[in-house]
């Protein structure tokens, strides 16, 4: 067992030893007997007793002895702890002081980054900023501000982490905030350095901790407030955006009433344009005209011709001896035969026509259907129940000509079908007639009518039966037929026969494909670009006589639509709005073909898709896919059947202009339209003989775009430099300032607004309060030179302060007030619209500067 010791290395006990305390003998010593010692001459007597008072004298000195070490133990174990004390406190001073300096330099330090903060957290805000991953279910900057919102709340989510492990580490240590005075008691109940040294240490983590704790609380605490505000501002901007949607819903509201109204008027004026085609292709007739000898149909009514059968009977069995003899001549050979009979009008022989004459143009013929040879065995009854056709020997072909119209009755063979459609005729119990519809858009309507036949009175056409000649039908002629035979119950069947279209008549049909912003990007590839759907939208159901016609409709079609006309240049864009193809590029071009085509997918004639928008692409004229679709016109059937007395003015192998029959009723009386009478034009024009003018150089459109060195006035040559603003301008760019009149000419066709910025209205105010003196000339010159921005015309159109009825007199009065202080309104109110667009905060700064430096060159403000 270890032995305890004092400071000066002693145990403390006392040790007695017999013998004399001196080294002399009886001299003095302290137990010396009869000497000078202490126990000298008092003890005699008998040596029992003197042995008790000798142990009794020994213990006392022992004691004293005893005491007096214990005396001195004592004062040095005093002045050790003494000595030991003060230590201490020196050791707990220096601690003291040591904490003391330590807490000042962290509380200096963390003060410093307190002051910081808002930048550090900044910087953090930034460092935190994602990639924007924009679904589309919110508005832009209502997006933006949430995004920011959750990256903020994403700071103060891992904040609020780290601010949980410091206040842990903080609180490990009892009080790290306490006074000077309690770190000093608490030094003071410890009695090594290294226990103090171990309490400095644990004072000073917990003291960094706790103001970790505080930087971090205070920093929850501005990024709160911030996503607090982030908060409040995406409410006051959904509310602002739930206005302008309702104002914008109620626009976009008008706009769907405004094209349904449009849509309504135009579908109106389409069906009543084809209610009158519908009218002009239903022709009336009696419904026993054709039992009286026949019926021609006009637009003008029915006109029963007593002659008509007669003259077609007459004329086949005329003809019937040539018919044989020609076929006896080609034994073996299928051969189709005509015979002709003329309608002609009296009053077409001299002038153009009229619209009363064009209503009694010959629309259709209807004769008993046995005259034309109905094969033996055929009930037409029930094949019209049945839906079928029946067998002739003949059929009638109505041709239209200058002065009349031809009617050929044709024998069926090559290249004439023999079947014709039978067709039942449905009583219509509200006007009491017998109807047949129309089986496709431009054929022909029948109303059989009252039952009574009419008395003839003058007719204003009459049928001549010209002396038959039978000819082969020659190559090249139209062999379309649009005829059937009517069963109508009680009365015989009829065949009607009508005049057919010209060549090239058709119906748009197709949809197209859905053009989107780079539909005419691919104008390059092989395959052409496709029909769009927006001109199947405009076209599809229209009847077109012919391909030009057609073409120059589908661009006008795609004029119309903004989205497909604003992917052309601006030369391109007039063409195609006056209705004519764009110019393809100088590379392209093939001869005299520079312009864009329409051509078919595959070869297309008459009545077989000739206007199917998704048989059609656009192709450049260098294209080798696609068909370029030509429609050749007929033969004439009565070219080489009919002897005809032309004018002496036609040239051979052209189309006559007037043609009057040989034989033709009062033909002695027509003649040519007399001119007035006028004096001769001189020979030999007055004045100095002229050069004749050569053609001017045309420049057309499509050049290549690395194609330099064109022709263009007001541009020099390799050294010359060119006149600037002579022929065009540099294209206005979005958010650009400048003067009105500058940015309006240069912005065309770029789907952008050039914004007077103050409003024109305020500035017009401004300029007649500050300046009455001016006069309205003036003011109109300074408007047109007011500053102003472009901007999209969407933009100022949705958030614009002064766009339509917003720039009320108020608004007006108060920005003439302060043209500065609208200047920034103007543009306040426009930010966000511009920031929804694209542009970036900068640039629109950029553009306010720009204004205000533009007002106070102008000297409006300083």
């Amino acid at each position: 067992m270890a032995q305890d010791t004092f400071n000066d290395n002693s145990t403390g006990d006392v040790v007695i030893t017999p013998g004399s305390s001196g080294s002399s003998g009886g001299g003095g010593g302290f137990f010396s007997i009869g000497g000078g010692g202490g126990f000298g001459g008092g003890f005699g007597g008998s040596s029992r007793r003197r042995r008790k008072k000798r142990a009794r004298a020994r213990a006392a000195a022992l004691a004293k002895a005893q005491a007096e070490q214990q005396a001195r133990q004592a004062a040095a174990a005093a002045a050790n702890a003494e000595a030991q004390a003060l230590a201490h406190r020196q050791r707990v001073a220096a601690f003291s002081q040591a904490r003391e300096g330590r807490r000042v330099q962290l509380d200096a330090h963390f003060a410093g980054q307190a002051q910081g903060l808002s930048q550090a957290l900044q910087g953090e805000i930034d460092a935190a900023r994602k990639r924007p991953e924009y679904d589309g279910s919110e508005r832009w900057q209502l997006y933006q501000i949430t995004k920011a919102r959750n990256e903020t709340e994403g700071l103060i989510a891992a904040k609020q982490g780290a601010l949980a492990e410091y206040q842990a580490r903080a609180a490990a240590f009892v009080g790290p905030g306490a006074s000077a005075d309690a770190y000093a008691a608490r030094l003071s109940g410890l009695a090594t350095a290294e226990q103090m040294q171990q309490l400095h240490r644990d004072w000073e983590a917990g003291y960094l901790a706790f103001q970790e704790a505080r930087l971090l609380e205070e920093a929850i605490r501005q990024l709160s407030q911030r996503s607090a505000a982030l908060l409040a501002e995406h409410a006051t901007q959904r509310q602002l955006w739930s206005e302008r949607e309702a104002r914008w819903e109620e626009q976009r509201q008008y706009a769907e009433q405004r094209e349904a109204r449009v849509r309504y008027k135009q579908q109106a004026g389409e069906d009543r344009r084809l209610q009158r085609l519908k009218d002009a292709a239903t022709l009336t007739a009696p419904v026993a005209a054709a039992q009286a000898g026949g019926v021609l149909l006009t637009q003008s009514g029915a006109q029963v011709a007593l002659e008509v059968a007669t003259a077609i009977q007459q004329a086949i069995a005329n003809a019937a001896k040539e018919v044989l003899r020609v076929a006896a001549i080609r034994a073996g050979q299928a051969i189709s035969l005509s015979v002709t009979a003329m309608v002609h009008s009296p009053v077409l022989g001299d002038g153009e026509l009229t619209s009363d004459q064009r209503r009694r143009r010959l629309e259709g013929l209807g004769v008993r259907a046995e005259l034309l040879g109905v094969e033996a065995g055929q009930d037409l009854q029930a094949i019209a129940n049945a839906g079928g056709s029946a067998r002739l020997s003949t059929r009638i072909k109505i041709e239209h000509l200058p002065g009349g119209s031809g009617i050929a009755v044709a024998s069926t063979g090559a290249g004439i079908a023999s079947e014709v459609r039978v067709r039942n005729a449905a009583f219509d119990p509200l006007t009491e007639t017998y109807r047949l519809q129309a089986e496709t858009p431009t054929g022909k309507t029948i109303v059989l009518g009252d039952s009574a036949v009419p008395a003839e009175g003058r007719p204003a056409g009459r049928v001549l039966a010209l002396a038959p000649e039978a000819a082969p039908i020659g190559a090249g002629v139209d062999l379309r037929f649009d005829d059937c035979i009517v069963c109508v119950p009680g009365q015989p069947s009829q065949y009607f026969s009508f005049a057919v279209p010209p060549a090239g008549t058709g119906i748009v049909s197709g949809r197209g494909q859905v053009a989107g912003g780079s539909w005419w990007a691919a104008h390059g590839a092989a395959a052409g670009v496709a029909m769009p759907a927006q001109v199947g939208s405009q076209l599809r159901g229209r009847t077109f006589a012919g391909m030009p016609a057609f073409e120059s409709a589908v661009w006008r079609a795609i004029a119309a639509d903004q989205a497909l006309l604003g992917q052309f240049d601006e030369l391109n864009q007039r063409r195609i709005l006056s209705g004519f193809p764009p110019i393809a590029p100088k590379a392209t071009w093939n001869g005299s073909r520079q312009a864009f085509e329409l051509r078919h997918t595959s070869a297309a004639g008459v009545g077989s898709g000739l206007y199917d928008l998704d048989q059609l692409s656009i192709h450049r004229p260098s294209d080798s896919q696609g068909v370029l679709t030509v429609v050749q016109p007929f033969q004439p059937w009565f070219a080489s059947s009919v002897a005809l007395a032309f004018d002496p003015a036609i040239v051979e192998g052209q189309p006559p202009r007037t043609w009057t029959p040989v034989v033709a009723p009062g033909a002695e009386l027509l003649g040519p339209t007399r001119l007035p009478e006028a004096p001769p034009l001189p020979g030999i024009l007055p004045g100095a003989p002229t050069d004749p003018v050569g053609p001017s150089i045309e420049i057309l459109p499509g050049e290549n775009p690395g194609e330099t060195g064109a022709i263009i006035p007001g541009f020099g040559g390799d050294t010359d430099l060119p006149q600037p603003g002579l022929v065009n301008y540099e294209p206005a760019k979005p958010l650009e300032v400048g003067e009105y009149r500058d940015l309006r000419r240069r912005s065309i066709n770029d789907r952008m607004d050039v914004d007077h910025i103050v409003s024109r209205k305020a500035y017009q105010y401004f300029l007649s309060i500050n300046f009455p003196h001016l006069q309205p000339s003036d003011i109109k010159e300074l408007l047109e030179a007011a500053p102003s921005v472009v901007i999209p015309a969407e933009v100022h159109r949705k958030f614009s302060q002064t766009y339509g009825g917003r720039n009320n007199r108020a608004r007006q009065i108060k920005d003439a007030s302060d043209l500065r202080a609208a200047v920034d309104s103007n543009m306040d109110a426009l930010k966000p619209g511009l920031l929804e667009y694209g542009f970036t905060e900068d640039e629109i700064e950029s553009a306010r500067r720009q204004l205000h430096e533009l007002h106070q060159q102008k000297g409006l403000y300083e």
